[in-house]
């Protein structure tokens, strides 16, 4: 690729859209300083990638962008675009159909960098790479800005490896490198959470598997609580009904108890109303004779304040006359000081303008000393520094030679060291063995723990199935479970029910029935045979005569216990008739007359039972009965009639056979509960054992993984050991040839230094002169000194006079200002005297005046007092009167108040009835979305309108099953559906480790095989810059010889490179020990190495020859010219020599016609010598 076009916009100075053709050749860049011409380098630099705002001179990014001028305004986008000739078809693939590519850079203010090649927008590192693919980039050897030399030499040898990677043209491939080894590391902590993440799904299945369990019992514990609830609701809805109707008749009383108390207050009121009409006239004169009394008591009270007020301000004044006669005085010795410190203070003035006069005439002598004695001693200064330099730089170069000298004979101790450890030391060779070994016995460890790790996966999955199908039985037992649960609970209630309701009859009614046991389907024929008589009660032992009927015992009807017929004394019931007593297992004694007379007639059809007890009814004795089973009953003396299903007896019969069902229903299910709860016990014992076998074998498979991953962390540092001791081993056979080199330089070095050495004068003949100047310099300074301080001491009387006088001035100032303010304040103090005198005289006659209106006042005032006594006297009378109506006013509003608040009681009662109604209203249409009414039918459906249970019931048995669920804690209703979606995580995230393992062992042999090729090519490259830098070394400085050399790193890609040069007539030293000339021309040779070696499209060179001479200005034009022929490599030369100038193919110059605003223009030199030529 060869870059052929920069376009610049808004970049810097170059506000105006610039082209800079950049051509085969030397190009030349040229204008005066502060022009922008570095702006064109730093935009190449900065189209090209480069992030960093110091390389580009600034403080941040957007610091690029024009910030305007006093004639233009700021720009808030710049552009950079570099076009590239692709002819050739160099470019990486994607970019490689085009025959020109422009690569642009855009940057707007707030918005950051935008980076496009061909209109594409692309990455920052995808531009990089398209750069060190081709060689070159932002921070490329190639462009050698200003600076550069002096950093490529101070720089350390491992940051001069970059020069070897360009040459080996690894730059891009030292990117990708870093690129795929932090994949790699992106990769392993990826590979690292997701098998966390898998440990933490297989222990939250285990979780959610236990929960769903948990979910299904909290349910069925919710259904039962939703019934109990709504039974609850429905009972309280009735009490709240029952309690609004009592509240209204209890407020229709309360109501007429107030319209009495309202009356009775009204009539009080009105007689209250007269009282306060006659009291207003007597209070209205008793006011007025005791606000007259007050107000001449006030009066007087006055008079009183007055006397005393006259008596204190007589004093005060007194006072005042005798505190003015004594400032009189004080002020007067004030006169008296001012006029005496007046006269001292012009006396004194006089002496110090005496001696002031007196310094001002010696001051010129004293300065024309001072001046003598400073020349005399900066000459003898100047003489004793030159000379001092002179020693000070003998020591310093003959202690710089002897460090030298020290220091290479230690370089010459550690060469010899390290060639005889290069030939006896096989450390390189056994640690190769050993890590041989160790890479051997890695890889088997990891594929035993491998094989390991599948067996354990494999029990796994088969006791996960074992896991899953004992939960599922646990699952199907625990349904059972609840279903048998809720059968008991049903069965149980039933029989409560039923029980509650026998019970109830029994009291109601009789008990006969409590001992008759009836088969089923005879329950209507008994019942109506013994319907009449069902309620009466059996005889009791110890009240015989309970069985008299009569009103003192209220009626009561009793069944007697009589003696049986014997057998032979029962008449035989009709032919057809069946004898009742021998269809019941047990009859009461009281009633075994009764069945024992009664029969029964069966018939399939209920019209030929009937017509079939007809003709029987006729043949019946005396006493005798019969009945159907549908409950029809012909008697023996004439009754005939059908009342089966109106017989309360045959309910109650069937009620008692339903009880006993029940109760033996009750017995199975609790047998086939006891039998499930035992099955659940067993089968959760079993389900906790394949989790806790689950949990163990996830730890180990947990444990195995662990090893798994330190056992490949072991192979991989084993075969990264392995490659580093074999590039180790190569390295050491090459440093072994270049200390041999070392050694003959170092040998030579030494001889040359001790000959230097040897040529320094000696240290103690300067000594001496240097002790002879420094007394001489020590007596001009003494001399200097003594000058200084007498002119010093004569500078301080001066100035003590001058401050002296002034401090005389303001004293003066001030003691007249003290004097005038004396005459003042005494004329001043001489009036108020006199004012003082005429107030003292006018306030005598006062006293006399008070005391006669004192006199009058008294009179008046005691014949006030009877008038208000009396008119007192008239009030008291008719305010006793009036308290008397106002109690009782008071009693019958506090009746009136009671009688409300009875009233407003009641009907906060009747409001808080009709609330609380309301509020299980709602509660009911929003808690069961169903109106009362139809919660009240439901009620009866499921039968508990039959026997209501009590509230409190309700209420412990809801409390007793929400504790029940509260027991449970919290519960996962979701547990199912999410066990399903972590397994389906589960399963994904299992993949995604299978594809992170393949990608870490790809990335592993990538990195492997980009650091062999790395290490070849950086190898074949150094061989290649290092006889190309020896040749242009030789070149450029007509002989000498030079070298690079490998330190720091038995690796190539971790060592660091060490100039080592040798000038003409000089010995072989390190860079920085040669003159800046000669170190621009090595770096240079340096860099020139690295194009012959791997060319790069463009070079930069920014005032690299400025340190240069003419001579040497000329070897490195000519070196240009030969690389421009050989490599092909198009230079950008920034440059203000002249020499260089007219060597350029073209010559672009940078002008800054207007300020702040830079231009370019351009002249083709070779062009118009050619022009020159043809003419």
């Amino acid at each position: 690729m060869k870059f052929s076009r920069l376009r610049l916009s808004g970049f810097k100075s170059f506000v105006d859209p610039t082209e800079l053709r950049i051509e085969d050749g030397l190009t030349g860049i040229v204008g005066p300083n502060g022009c922008g011409k570095s702006n064109l380098v730093e935009a190449l630099r900065w189209v090209m990638g480069e992030n960093a705002p110091s390389s580009m001179r600034s403080k941040g990014m957007e610091d690029v962008i024009f910030a305007g001028t006093s004639r233009r305004p700021a720009r808030n986008i710049a552009e950079v675009s570099l076009l590239i000739d692709n002819r050739e078809r160099r470019a990486p693939a994607l970019f490689n159909d085009a025959d020109e590519i422009e690569v642009s850079r855009r940057i707007e203010r707030d918005m950051g960098s935008l980076y496009r090649i061909n209109g594409r927008e692309v990455r920052a590192k995808d531009v990089q790479l398209l750069f060190a693919d081709a060689s070159t980039g932002a921070r490329s050897p190639s462009l050698v800005g200003q600076g550069k030399i002096a950093e490529l030499i101070n720089s350390k040898p491992t940051d001069r490896r970059a020069i070897l990677e360009e040459a080996a043209g690894i730059a891009g491939l030292h990117s990708r490198r870093r690129e795929a080894e932090q994949k790699l590391r992106a990769a392993e902590a990826n590979l690292s959470r997701v098998q966390d993440v898998l440990d933490q799904l297989e222990q939250r299945i285990g979780q959610l598997k236990r929960q769903a369990r948990q979910a299904e019992r909290y349910r069925t514990i919710s259904r039962r609580i939703r019934t109990l609830e709504a039974a609850l609701l429905w009972r309280r809805w009735q009490e709240a009904g029952a309690s609004l109707r009592e509240s209204e008749r209890a407020l229709q009383t309360a109501e007429g108890r107030l319209a009495e108390t309202t009356a009775a207050l009204s009539a009080l009121s009105r007689e209250q109303a007269e009282a306060d009409l006659a009291l207003t006239p007597l209070r209205e004169a008793a006011n007025e004779a005791a606000a007259g009394l007050q107000r001449l008591r006030l009066e007087r009270e006055q008079i009183t304040r007055e006397e005393a007020s006259i008596a204190e301000r007589a004093a005060d004044l007194d006072r005042q006359s005798e505190d003015l006669a004594a400032d009189a005085a004080h002020e007067e010795e004030g006169r008296a000081d001012a006029a005496a410190a007046l006269e001292r203070l012009a006396g004194e003035r006089e002496r110090w303008q005496a001696l002031l006069q007196g310094t001002r005439e010696r001051e010129d002598e004293l300065k024309e000393a001072l001046r003598i004695a400073a020349r005399q001693a900066d000459g003898a200064e100047s003489e004793f520094d030159a000379l001092s330099q002179q020693a000070a730089a003998n020591r310093g170069r003959r202690a710089s030679l002897q460090s030298d000298l020290l220091t290479l004979v230690r370089r010459a101790d550690r060469v010899t060291e390290d060639l005889a450890g290069l030939g006896d030391d096989n450390t390189t060779e056994t640690a190769l063995k050993d890590a041989s070994r160790r890479l051997t016995e890695a890889g088997a460890e990891l594929e035993r723990i491998e094989e390991t790790i599948r067996s354990l996966v494999k029990e796994r999955e088969e006791l996960q199935t074992a896991c899953e199908e004992a939960a599922a039985a646990r699952g199907a037992l625990l349904a059972e479970q609840t279903a048998a649960r809720a059968q008991c609970t049903g069965i149980e209630s039933e029989i409560a029910a039923l029980e509650q309701t026998l019970m109830h009859e029994a009291e109601e009614g009789g008990d006969a029935l409590a001992g008759l046991d009836v088969p089923e389907g005879l329950e209507q024929a008994v019942g109506a045979l013994l319907d009449a008589a069902s309620d009466a009660r059996l005889e009791s032992d110890d009240d015989p005569a309970a069985g008299i009927a009569g009103k003192e015992d209220g009626g009561r009807r009793y069944w007697r216990r009589l003696p049986a017929y014997a057998p032979a004394d029962l008449p035989d019931l009709p032919d057809g008739a069946i004898p009742l007593s021998t269809l019941l297992p047990a009859v009461p004694a009281a009633l075994s007359r009764r069945i024992a007379l009664s029969g029964l007639v069966r018939r399939d059809d209920p019209v030929s039972v009937a017509q079939v007890m007809r003709g029987l009814q006729a043949a019946l004795g005396p006493g005798q009965i019969l009945v159907s089973e549908n409950g029809i009953v012909a008697t023996w003396d004439g009754f005939f009639g059908h009342v089966g299903d109106e017989a309360r007896a045959a309910h109650r019969l069937v009620r008692h056979n339903r009880l006993k069902r029940l109760r033996e229903a009750l017995a199975l299910a609790e047998q086939e509960k006891t039998r499930i709860d035992e099955r659940l016990s067993q089968a959760e014992r079993t389900s906790s054992e394949r989790e806790e076998q689950l949990a163990t074998l996830d730890l180990r498979l947990r444990k195995a993984e662990e090893a798994r991953r330190i056992a490949a962390q072991s192979r991989d540092e084993a075969a990264r050991e392995h490659a580093r001791l074999e590039a180790r081993r190569a390295a050491e056979r090459e440093r072994a040839e270049a200390l041999a080199r070392q050694a003959e330089e170092i040998a030579t070095r030494r001889q040359e230094l001790e000959a230097a050495i040897a040529e320094l004068p000696e240290d103690a003949v300067l000594e001496e002169k240097l002790a002879a100047e420094r007394k001489r310099l020590e007596a001009a300074r003494a001399a200097l000194a003594e000058a200084r301080a007498e002119y010093d001491r004569h500078a301080r009387q001066r100035e003590e006079a001058a401050g002296r006088l002034e401090a005389l001035a303001h004293e003066e100032d001030a003691w007249r200002s003290r004097l005038e303010r004396a005459e003042r304040r005494i004329a001043d103090l001489t009036r108020r005297r006199k004012a003082l005198a005429a107030e003292r005289q006018r306030l005598a006659g006062d006293p006399e005046r008070l005391a006669n209106r004192r006199r009058a006042l008294e009179e008046q005032i005691a014949q006030l007092e009877e008038a208000a006594r009396a008119a007192a006297d008239r009030l008291a009378r008719e305010e006793n009167r009036k308290r008397t109506l106002d109690r009782a006013l008071e009693d019958a509003r506090e009746a009136l108040s009671l009688a409300r608040e009875e009233r407003a009681r009641f009907e906060a009662d009747r409001t808080h009835a009709q609330e609380r109604l309301s509020e299980i209203v709602h509660e009911i249409e929003e808690r069961l979305e169903i109106g009362p009414r139809t919660l009240a039918e439901r009620m009866a459906e499921g039968g508990f309108a039959d026997t209501p249970p009590a509230i409190e019931v309700l209420e412990t048995e809801l409390a007793n099953a929400r504790a029940q669920r509260e027991r449970l804690g919290a519960v996962n209703l979701r547990a199912e559906e999410e066990q399903a979606e972590l397994a389906e995580q589960r399963n994904h995230l299992a993949g995604e480790r299978e594809d992170l393992e393949q990608a870490i062992t790809r990335l592993r042999q990538a990195i492997s095989s980009l650091n062999r090729e790395g290490r070849d090519r950086l190898l074949q490259a150094f061989e290649a810059v290092n006889t190309h830098f020896s040749a242009l070394f030789t070149r450029l400085f007509g002989g000498g010889h030079a070298h690079l050399e490998l330190v720091e790193s038995d690796d190539p890609l971790e060592a660091g490179i060490e100039i080592m040069a040798s000038p003409p007539g000089k010995r072989l030293q390190s860079l920085g020990l040669l003159s800046g000339g000669e170190q621009t021309l090595t770096a240079i040779s340096l860099i020139f190495a690295v194009f012959m070696t791997n060319p790069a499209p463009i070079c930069v060179l920014d005032e690299v020859d400025a340190p240069l001479d003419e001579a040497n200005v000329d070897r490195f034009c000519n070196l240009l010219d030969e690389m421009v022929s050989r490599a092909g490599t198009r230079f950008l030369v920034v440059t203000h020599n002249e020499m260089t100038m007219a060597r350029m193919h073209r010559l672009f110059g940078v002008t800054m016609a207007e300020r702040g605003v830079s231009q370019l223009v351009s002249v083709d030199l070779q062009r118009a010598e050619t022009m020159l030529a043809a003419e």
